[in-house]
């Protein structure tokens, strides 16, 4: 089984604002397509919006893909495009493990409140 790393910089008041650092085996992989995104998987989160009095409210909700439709997805045909640019192969076990490192940091947009 490969050593799989995944980690978003994003951090409180500016969670949407960073760059994704994924290694495996100790081989780093970059693209421009992994600053400043959310990976879409699948997920409970939390966002807020002001209210009409001006007042924020908070939101929690299940979505983004799972496993199966994350690797046809976009963001996830791109990470193992990447992934495969550096003559690296996953097992589905690898990949599966991949996906849930990635989704333990994922995040959405107006998740973390900072920018309130």
């Amino acid at each position: 089984m490969k050593s799989i790393k995944a980690k978003w910089s994003g951090e409180y008041p500016n969670l949407c604002s960073g760059q994704w650092s994924i290694s495996i085996d100790g081989v780093d992989i970059f693209g421009m397509d992994f600053t400043f995104s959310k990976m879409g998987t699948y997920g409970r989160y939390k966002s807020w919006e002001f209210n009409d009095d001006g007042d924020e409210e908070w939101h929690e909700d299940i979505r983004g893909r799972k496993l199966e439709g994350w690797i046809i997805s976009k963001k996830g045909s791109a990470v193992l495009s990447a992934i495969a640019k550096h003559d690296i192969t996953l097992t589905e076990e690898e990949t599966e493990d991949l996906f849930n490192k990635i989704s333990a940091c994922d995040f959405r947009h107006g998740s973390c409140g900072g920018c309130i």
